[in-house]
């Protein structure tokens, strides 16, 4: 069980971007229930381990990466949340070489909490304004 105080739909979805930030892929366990679905900026459809390698792939792309919350708003067990994101690719990235640029973006996620865990995340953000902004893609 995880270390969060108060498993509120609130308290999850804010610890699950602090996860972005922190990095530590494993605290995902904690939160998340063990068939949780999670859907990606591109559609993909992942379960608990290959979003922790999703994550792992974007952190060390991005090793600065960055979640800040622009507003949440909490309707039953649903959470959305705006946020900005941003960080410098330093690593490669989808194929693409580092470049060493900056981006930052907007984006939306929506979480979905059962039983005091998270059993749904879809992710919207720009995937490619990332790419644009970074200078792999025109």
């Amino acid at each position: 069980m995880s270390s969060i105080a108060q498993r509120t739909p609130e308290s999850l979805a804010q610890r699950d971007l602090q996860i972005w930030n922190d990095g530590d892929v494993d605290q995902l366990d904690e939160i998340y229930s063990t068939d949780a679905m999670f859907v990606d900026a591109f559609g993909k459809d992942h379960e608990i381990d290959s979003w922790k390698a999703y994550l792992l792939l974007i952190r060390t792309a991005f090793p600065d990466l960055h979640v800040r919350v622009m507003e949440s708003i909490t309707e039953g067990d649903m959470v959305v949340t705006r946020f900005v994101i941003g960080g410098t690719m330093e690593g490669e990235y989808r194929g693409f070489k580092p470049t060493g640029r900056p981006f930052e973006i907007h984006g939306l996620i929506s979480h979905r909490i059962e039983d005091e865990e998270i059993v749904e995340a879809w992710n919207a953000i720009n995937s490619l304004a990332i790419l644009e902004q970074v200078g792999v893609w025109e």
